[in-house]
């Protein structure tokens, strides 16, 4: 009899959720470390410097804890997946809407939390590329590395992702190549 407990996914799944647990316990040390080192800066710029030598050994304890916690910010960043300006990756930001104005929704049509993702993949590629499979893959893969929303990894079986209710969903190159297909059908029908 076969185990569902014990099959690959649910295995690959528990070790994800280890690792994750391990990185934000990580970032959160590293927020500890941020702050130690801020009130040690504080203490040192607090001081009363009113001589040169108190002024001299300020500045030599100044220096090292700024360039600490300037490594530490950066570490706490790459652990968190921030860009290079300290901000949150989130998923693009909707273009503002007039009040009154249509939400740009089609009737009767859906979309899953996967879509914005593929679109911005997508905006990534060369103009030729934006119906290649394999070259939005290839930026999926990173988004998904990056662990950027909607995705939480990447596996052997392809690109984890969480639909809206949380629950891990796959997917393969293959899944892409017949949703941009299904999408090359559609804009053909628009024409």
């Amino acid at each position: 009899m076969y185990d569902r407990d014990n099959s690959p996914k649910v295995r690959q799944s528990i070790m994800q959720e280890m690792l994750q647990r391990e990185n934000n316990s990580e970032i959160e040390a590293l927020f500890d470390q941020i702050e130690k080192v801020k009130a040690d800066i504080e203490y040192w710029k607090s001081r009363d410097d009113s001589t040169a030598t108190d002024a001299e050994v300020a500045e030599r304890h100044l220096k090292p804890l700024e360039l600490e916690l300037k490594s530490l910010e950066e570490k706490r960043n790459e652990k968190r997946g921030d860009d290079p300006k300290g901000e949150k990756p989130t998923c693009e930001t909707a273009p503002v809407v007039p009040a009154g104005a249509s939400g740009g929704v089609t009737p009767g049509k859906r979309t899953n939390y996967l879509t914005p993702a593929i679109e911005t993949a997508q905006g990534k590629c060369e103009e030729k590329d934006k119906l290649n499979a394999p070259a939005v893959y290839a930026k999926l893969r990173d988004m998904a590395s990056a662990r950027l929303t909607p995705f939480i990894g990447v596996t052997e079986d392809g690109l984890q992702w969480l639909d809206s209710n949380d629950h891990p969903q796959t997917l393969s190159l293959g899944n892409l190549r017949d949703r941009l297909n299904r999408q090359k059908t559609n804009s053909a029908k628009t024409r």
